[in-house]
């Protein structure tokens, strides 16, 4: 049995390839986010994490959408706010948001383990992607959708603010702020040419099908190339986000100082003799 048959709010299936494909598995429910699937989503990029058969991943949604966003009817029994101390003292404001903190952390932990493993990530997009859906797809390296994908980034429309990385994310990944900042502030949605034309996805393609198979193409060209040399990439254009170009270019180049070593060597004789590269596991 394979060791990540016990997600079994997810589905997901390691291919010898070496691609890992992650799909939200609750299609009666336009695959809507609970408490227990956000929760194996995050454990799940843990183990793939440091699993060295995993190469790139892939994350999807089974049935006729990719996510219908968060699970209202079964936020309301996930999300306890604590009023009362073991004293049975209510609780002050300040004290049950201490105390309500540490869920809303452990979710975009969860849901941002795709932006910070060391391995390529290619959210597929289709049907209705709305909320929840965009903080995933915010996360993840690469998006390509399907024609029939809407998006929309709806908290706005359940009178809050968007917590699980979507405000922080988009911003790097759209150049357009006038444009983005009208599509948070009135939750409204849009298609895949839209998100496209705005630069939130790489490619559209006629069907949902169509899409998740050029996914897997794209995932297995990346994953015949060196599994430390992405590490490093991804790694670095992370930093470099984050920080100056000089401490980037500081960040590579201790980091390339190390790596540049058997990779290098096969990469290079690979080039020079046309044959396809074979790279060790990390």
């Amino acid at each position: 049995m394979s060791t990540y048959a016990k997600f079994d709010q997810l589905s997901v299936t390691l291919h010898p390839s070496g691609v890992l494909h992650i799909a939200l598995n609750k299609p009666k429910k336009l695959n809507a986010v609970n408490e227990a699937v956000w929760r194996q989503y995050g454990a799940v990029f843990a183990q793939a994490a440091i699993d060295p058969q995993v190469l790139a991943i892939i994350v999807s949604g089974n049935g006729r959408a990719f996510c219908a966003g968060l699970d209202l009817a079964s936020a309301q029994k996930d999300i306890s706010f604590p009023s009362e101390s073991e004293t049975g003292e209510e609780l002050d404001v300040g004290r049950r948001a201490l105390r309500f903190m540490p869920f809303i952390k452990d979710f975009q932990n969860a849901i941002k383990a795709s932006y910070t493993i060391n391995k390529p990530v290619i959210g597929v997009a289709h049907g209705v992607s709305y909320g929840l859906a965009i903080d995933i797809l915010s996360n993840v390296d690469i998006r390509v959708a399907a024609r029939d994908a809407r998006f929309s980034v709806r908290e706005i429309a359940i009178g809050m603010a968007a917590d699980i990385g979507s405000l922080q994310q988009l911003p790097r990944i759209v150049g357009n702020h006038s444009w983005l900042r009208e599509a948070v502030y009135t939750g409204r949605e849009f298609g895949a040419d839209e998100a496209l034309a705005q630069g939130f996805l790489s490619h559209v393609y006629e069907t949902p099908e169509t899409a998740l198979a050029e996914a897997f193409k794209l995932a297995e060209n990346i994953a015949k190339h060196s599994p430390l040399a992405l590490y490093g990439i991804k790694n670095s254009l992370n930093y470099s986000i984050e920080h100056s170009l000089e401490e980037g270019l500081d960040h590579i180049a201790v980091f390339n100082s190390f790596a540049l070593e058997n990779d290098l060597k096969v990469g290079v004789m690979s080039a020079l003799s046309k044959t396809p590269a074979k790279y060790s596991k990390l």
